[in-house]
């Protein structure tokens, strides 16, 4: 599937469909949204297709059950860290920030947990996330 609108050729039309008035920073993070998207909807290369095929040949060879316990095991982590995470997030913290002060604390935020986590000897990763270094 392959994006229609080049970003470039779509800024003029948000700023006529009068989808509310975006400054500097909101366009050009919504043009980095729609490179994101593209790269998400095209076509992954030879190597990762070939890859996920051997992935799901190997996944085959593991029995159901282990897959329902380790599915089991993975739910009950995320429910206890969305409730941890509920109780120490105070509610409303960005509220009346515009979005690049928003992205700015997200930053902060994540650079600490990234602290936090060398701290507690987890690796450092890098991704396609857009607020990874």
């Amino acid at each position: 599937m392959k994006c229609r609108f080049s970003p470039l050729v779509l800024r003029p039309k948000i700023l006529r469909k009068g989808w509310g008035i975006m400054n500097d920073y909101e366009l050009k993070v919504y043009e980095e949204i729609l490179l994101w998207k593209h790269k998400l909807v095209k076509r992954s290369g030879i190597m990762a297709r070939m890859s996920k095929k051997a992935q799901g040949k190997i996944t085959d060879l593991i029995p159901d059950k282990v897959h329902q316990a380790v599915t089991e095991s993975i739910k009950q982590m995320v429910k206890v860290t969305l409730a941890g995470s509920q109780i120490t997030t105070p509610r409303n913290q960005a509220q009346g920030l515009s979005l690049a002060e928003k992205d700015d604390l997200a930053r902060k935020k994540i650079a600490l947990y990234q602290k936090t986590a060398l701290v507690e000897g987890a690796r450092p990763v890098r991704g396609d996330s857009p607020w990874s270094g």
